[in-house]
């Protein structure tokens, strides 16, 4: 890749929006985790027959109550942005971010003050990377730069932890709700053996709360919790990529220490050669 095409890349004053199939695919991906159950019920005779208030109600909000229990304020208020952040577009991959901040770093060494501009303006999606960026410009010694963006990395680790510990919490207490559902509909059908007609909704009870429990467990909150940690360390790594970079350019180091150093975070294989 040549200098030219470098500056022009690091001087791009945004990155591009992800397609709209992309902001979709979390939400459409927990839909279908809902669907694929209730379609093969559908197919067993009608939905009506798989819905019971009393039980819903007692999973639903039994696994609420309990969980907000059990949670500390700190962790229930890191849930909302964990979850919106893991429904959204997936972090950008770290090979893409790593020819990115490579290219800002041969545009501030080659460039110098005129280039800083142009590096900054590129980072409205990368906050704290413009942040430190600012603060190698200003002078700010590459060690207090690193120790802050280390700090948000533990941040960062800390709220999405703190939101899968919440969730796998929920994943515990649904299925134990629909348990003691099942518990409460045997005793009013053993209570009840002498009136047939009370039988069934008391079955329904039984057998309905422990499908809730299960569906809400394993088809919605435990993968949720796994996304959150997955899309946790995709982020964890772009940010450490963003260190290496805003030390290096801190540093005022040559770029290619720098891409040396970036494929070490890289998985095994890859490769920059962007100055091939």
């Amino acid at each position: 890749m040549s200098v030219t095409a470098l500056r022009r890349r690091a001087t791009a004053p945004k990155a591009r929006p992800a397609p709209i199939w992309a902001r979709a695919a979390g939400p459409l991906a927990l839909l279908a985790s809902l669907i694929v159950p209730l379609t093969a019920a559908a197919l067993g005779g009608p939905l009506t027959r798989y819905l019971d208030p009393a039980s819903m109600l007692l999973v639903v909000l039994g696994t609420i109550a309990a969980t907000l229990l059990g949670s500390a304020p700190r962790d229930l208020a890191a849930l909302p942005q964990a979850l919106a952040d893991a429904l959204g577009p997936w972090p950008v991959p770290a090979e893409t971010e790593a020819r990115r901040v490579v290219a800002l770093a041969l545009a501030v060494r080659r460039e110098g003050g005129p280039a800083w501009a142009g590096v900054l303006s590129g980072l409205s999606d990368a906050p704290s990377l413009r942040r430190a960026v600012e603060q190698a410009r200003d002078g700010l010694p590459a060690e207090r730069i690193a120790a802050q963006l280390a700090e948000e990395r533990r941040s960062l680790g800390d709220r999405r932890g703190a939101a899968v510990a919440v969730l796998r919490r929920a994943a515990e207490t649904a299925p134990a709700m629909g348990l003691i559902g099942t518990l409460l509909g045997l005793v009013q059908m053993l209570a009840q053996l002498s009136d047939p007609d009370a039988i069934g909704p008391a079955m329904a009870l039984a057998l309905l709360t422990t499908l809730y429990g299960a569906l809400i467990a394993h088809a919605v909150l435990l993968p949720l919790a796994e996304r959150i940690e997955s899309r946790l360390a995709a982020e964890l790594q772009v940010l450490r990529i963003h260190e290496a970079a805003a030390i290096s350019i801190a540093r005022r180091e040559n770029p290619r220490l720098l891409e040396a150093a970036l494929e070490s975070l890289l998985p095994p294989g890859r490769r920059l050669d962007m100055f091939g």
